[in-house]
């Protein structure tokens, strides 16, 4: 009786590990198929929407009355900060008599003919919008046309900036203390150069030490680098709810100052340097300025955060 209960016992537990190697089957069989409905949908959603998006693309342009058109820029920044634009368009339609002119910025700017291509220029400062539309008037009737790419002049001809400091830092008996270096590198455009870095030490607001900094430049087949490196070994008086940045002004040739900065740290209620900092201050052009200290540029997302 015994021996059969046994048997009994052992037939149950193949008997189990049977139906789980069949439900195990199953189941991959349907996680399979899943998946392979999941590509299917997926990937039909991807041909509707490129086929919307071709069908958008062929309707904006049957109902655009511009065949073609070309944005050329100048190599080099002008000293009033202004680059020189050049916009060439070829119309769908011309007749004898029609004027096409261009608007940017307010100012309306003619177009010179020769033949089927119209061409104008203008000088456009490389801190404002530059929003191109063309304006084609043809039998008394006015049409007009946006051209929607995007143009960053600013990243096109100002200096960029990385880096940042490298070394151990702690805050004990109200200093915070630093032992490193500064590394930055400064990548210049054509025709604009590093001139002048100063690093700052900003305790709420208010400079507590500022260092010159002695640049070298390396030279490149695309342009050159400025290469800055401090050695620093520095205590900071801080308090509870103080605050210090350290950020470098950076001056070029066309009398741009530049604030990069690459350090933040804060102290809570209880004098304790807080963990977290936002992204932008490892390493953050935060403020261009000209040579009357103007603001020219302040990123968007920092315009309520700074």
């Amino acid at each position: 009786m015994k021996k059969n209960i046994e048997i009994l016992i052992a037939a149950l537990i193949l008997l189990n590990v049977f139906t789980l190697f069949k439900l195990n089957i199953i189941q991959n069989s349907l996680d399979n198929n899943y998946d392979e409905l999941r590509y299917t949908i997926e990937n039909t959603n991807n041909q509707v929407s490129n086929f919307t998006s071709n069908i958008n693309s062929l309707i904006e342009k049957q109902a655009s009355i511009i065949d073609s058109y070309e944005v050329t820029f100048g190599d080099k920044l002008n000293a009033d900060l202004t680059v020189p634009i050049k916009l060439t368009v070829i119309p769908k339609e011309y007749t004898e008599g029609t004027n096409i002119s261009l608007l940017v910025n307010d100012k309306k700017i003619a177009m010179e003919r020769d033949g089927t291509t119209f061409s104008g220029s203008a000088d456009i400062n490389i801190f404002e919008a530059f929003k191109p539309t063309i304006l084609i008037e043809q039998n008394g009737v006015q049409k007009m046309e946006s051209i929607d790419e995007y143009y960053d002049l600013q990243q096109k001809y100002i200096l960029n900036i990385n880096g940042g400091y490298n070394g151990s830092e702690s805050y004990r008996s109200g200093k915070y203390i630093f032992n490193g270096n500064i590394d930055l590198q400064v990548v210049s455009q054509e025709g604009n150069f590093t001139e002048d870095v100063k690093i700052i030490y900003d305790v709420n607001g208010i400079t507590v030490k500022e260092q010159s900094a002695e640049v070298s430049e390396n030279d490149y087949p695309d342009g050159f680098s400025n290469f800055v490196n401090i050695d620093i070994n520095e205590q900071i008086d801080l308090k509870s709810n103080d605050k210090l940045t350290i950020y470098a002004v950076i001056k070029d040739n066309f009398g741009l100052n530049y604030k990069y900065v690459f350090k933040y740290i804060e102290l809570d209620s209880n004098g304790d340097p807080q963990r977290h900092t936002a992204e932008w201050t490892i390493g953050t052009i935060v403020e261009i300025s000209d040579k009357d200290n103007n603001v020219l540029y302040t990123p968007d997302y920092l315009k309520n955060k700074y």
